[in-house]
């Protein structure tokens, strides 16, 4: 598991949940970790508060 997190401006994660106005990047990086190792990218964030990426690899 990696974990990467700040504090910072965060952001409404709901907007990834829009096709026509998500993340290409978060979108790509989530299809390659589960394409490559069955893996899986989860975002958390709150705006305001900060955003935590995770990333998990199975055994």
């Amino acid at each position: 598991m990696v974990v990467v997190e700040d504090n910072g401006a965060g952001f409404d994660t709901k907007k990834l949940k829009k096709k026509d106005k998500g993340s290409v990047g978060i979108t790509n990086t989530q299809n390659r970790v589960e394409i490559m190792c069955g893996g899986e990218l989860k975002i958390e964030s709150e705006p305001g508060k900060g955003t935590k990426a995770v990333i998990i690899i199975p055994e």
